[in-house]
């Protein structure tokens, strides 16, 4: 219990920060990286996305009291319905 509200308290930072941020620079999140649409993913950005998205589906289980492995088998199905990133 204790883990799920660090979590919790956790996502809410991190989501504070990232609004804060996009609130100083005046953009909305999709103005602000448009000139790097269509451009090709580095293997650098690919591993660091691959990291990020681990450490998201960590916090994710803890909130949810899941196995990380739970987590991912999960929204491999959601994905596969269409429902993941709808």
């Amino acid at each position: 219990m204790v883990e799920s509200k660090v979590a919790e308290n956790l996502v809410g930072v991190l989501k504070s920060l990232v609004r804060d941020e996009i609130r100083t620079q005046h953009k909305t999140a999709e103005e602000m990286h448009q000139d790097r649409v269509g451009a090709p993913w580095s293997a650098n950005e690919e591993g660091q996305l691959v990291k990020e998205f681990n450490a998201a589906t960590s916090v994710l289980a803890v909130l949810h009291q899941r196995t990380v492995g739970g987590v991912k088998s999960r929204l491999a199905i959601l994905a596969k319905r269409g429902e993941l990133f709808a």
